[in-house]
């Protein structure tokens, strides 16, 4: 079944407890142990009767539940909130399991109005040793996207069946050897995107972006970058924070992401095939 979730207040439960849940939040009356069982089972969790009961009295004793006489179970308050929280962090899950460049666009644009808000508020309230950082990050990731350049054309190559099988060897060869490089651009684009929230001083903001700023979302923007041509620096960003002028930091922020979107948009038939197919990668 998986491992067991914890909640933001430190309680474990297990996978199949959690889906039951939100079988008893979508009921419209109590819910005894059969009827959950027969729920379960439809929701592809095959659990015994007995197993049913054994949840049920579980979230009982967390305070989840309570029995309403011999029909069963509803939700308490505490009980509602925690399965709509499961709800949405799997509502999440599902939008972030991105596998077309649609739904990159999508993410990009979601990055776009969070970042916005934290470059502003990042060059309003950030020290003189987070502006350093946030400079120094920005030269790293200039500095690495410039060593990784070469991979570009390699990078369009590889899977296009035109390309002939000891060109593909190569380009194998190549990206082997950029996943090496010590700074690898990606990586360093993450930690920027960090510096920034955190410079922001906004624990909503941090909230918010910590399920878009994956290593392997962050990777499938630059790969899209780099079939595309598209600007990844973050210099600007990092330039208009330093001088602690918020509307410049959210255009840069802005001019940024939107250069991306309209490369996704526009994305050349020839290379739609090879980012679906990097960004089906194993994550």
């Amino acid at each position: 079944m998986g491992a067991c979730v914890m909640s933001e207040d430190g309680e474990v439960l297990s996978p199949r407890v959690e889906r039951l849940l939100a079988v008893l939040r979508a009921a419209q009356d109590p819910v005894g142990a059969r009827h959950a069982a027969r729920l379960l089972a439809a929701e592809g969790v095959p659990v015994s009767e007995a197993g049913a009961s054994r949840a049920l009295a579980e979230l009982d004793a967390r305070g989840l539940t309570r029995p309403v006489g011999r029909k069963g179970r509803v939700l308490t308050r505490r009980g509602r909130e925690r399965a709509a929280a499961t709800t949405a962090g799997r509502r999440l899950a599902a939008a972030l399991d991105i596998r077309t460049a649609g739904q990159l666009v999508h993410w990009l644009r979601a990055r776009r109005a969070i970042e916005t808000e934290a470059a502003m508020a990042a060059a309003t309230r950030a020290d003189a040793a987070g502006l350093a950082r946030l400079t120094t990050l920005a030269a790293e990731h200039d500095a690495a996207l410039a060593t990784a350049t070469a991979r570009g054309p390699a990078l369009a190559a590889e899977g296009d069946p035109a390309v002939p099988a000891e060109r593909g060897a190569a380009v194998a060869a190549e990206r082997g050897q950029a996943l090496a490089i010590e700074r690898d651009p990606v990586v360093v684009a993450v930690r920027f995107q960090a510096e920034l929230l955190s410079l922001a001083g906004s624990p909503l903001l941090l909230a918010l972006a910590a399920p878009l700023h994956t290593e392997p979302l962050a990777r499938a923007e630059h790969m899209l970058a780099v079939l595309t041509g598209a600007r990844e620096s973050q210099a600007e960003i990092a330039r208009a924070v330093r001088a602690r002028d918020a509307e410049a930091a959210a255009d840069a922020v802005r001019d940024r992401i939107d250069g991306l979107v309209a490369r996704a948009a526009a994305l050349p038939d020839e290379h739609a095939p090879l980012l679906r197919r990097l960004l089906r990668l194993p994550r």
